[in-house]
């Protein structure tokens, strides 16, 4: 049975194993001193803990025979260290389940036994580390590659909303500024006098239906603008503006309203 050893808990963890015929040793935890007397010591040092009778052994027998081996069913066995770099790592241990005097070739065989066994343990588990980390990177690779997937999908639909908002606009603009043309058309045919004279009353009304017609070809215009300053197609350039005619087109904008509230000035 193969027991691995946690230093820093100070306990011996027990890998599963056969202690007799038809019946297995379940995986557990045991602090270090509970196996034996001494036995610690023996495995600092590097020699085999060897025990004929668990149950009659002075450094086994009363609490370590009762808590620790007559569970299991082991009466005699044998425990090897396993070293690396000089450090105690794991044991080796070979149990049964009657009483048994270890002879000195039986030993010296465990002891070849654990020189074996450790070093392709050892190898055992560095590639099944190697493997654990090349799944690993695989899978973060595969996750990246979902993202970047993700990411470009992502772009696409962006960059097709785009364009979809740019042929809108084109759309929109085209659309309004026909009517808004016709609307000027006309305002002019009405200020030539082909349908009759006009007051002075009706051409100040008709000056304020030309303002606002230009007013909202100025907001339409705004709007393309506005795209093609997101898409970085549209230059600015600073210039003086006259304020009077800044006001005036406030004025023509706000003047029904102002009038159909009672709003003089």
């Amino acid at each position: 049975v193969l027991h691995d050893v946690d230093a820093e808990r100070n306990v011996l963890r027990v890998r599963p194993g056969y202690v007799r015929e038809g019946a297995v040793t379940p995986e557990a935890e045991y602090p270090l001193p509970s196996l034996g007397r001494d036995w610690e010591s023996r495995m600092h040092a590097e020699e085999p803990y060897a025990v004929a009778d668990a149950a009659t052994d002075p450094r086994t027998r009363g609490e370590a025979y009762e808590r620790i081996h007559a569970p299991a069913g082991t009466r005699a066995f044998v425990i090897v260290p396993l070293v690396r770099a000089g450090r105690w790592m794991a044991t080796l241990g070979v149990w049964h389940d009657h009483p048994h005097v270890w002879t000195g070739r039986e030993l010296t065989l465990v002891r070849e036994v654990a020189a074996r066994v450790w070093p392709a343990l050892e190898n055992a588990r560095l590639v099944a580390d190697a493997r654990a980390a090349r799944e690993e990177a695989e899978q973060r690779a595969r996750e990246l590659e979902e993202s970047n997937l993700e990411l470009v999908r992502l772009a696409a639909e962006a960059e097709a909303a785009n364009r979809a908002k740019s042929d809108f606009l084109a759309v929109m603009s085209h659309e309004l500024r026909t009517p808004l043309n016709a609307i000027l058309g006309y305002i002019r045919i009405v200020e030539m006098g082909v349908h009759g004279p006009l007051t002075d009353a009706q051409r100040s009304a008709l000056d304020k239906c030309v303002q606002n017609q230009g007013r909202l070809l100025s907001l339409i215009t705004d709007i393309l603008d506005y795209a093609k300053l997101e898409s970085g197609q549209l230059r600015l350039a600073a210039k003086n503006v006259s304020a009077r005619a800044v006001l005036d087109g406030v004025e023509a904008a706000i003047l029904p309203q102002a009038h159909a509230k009672g709003i003089g000035y």
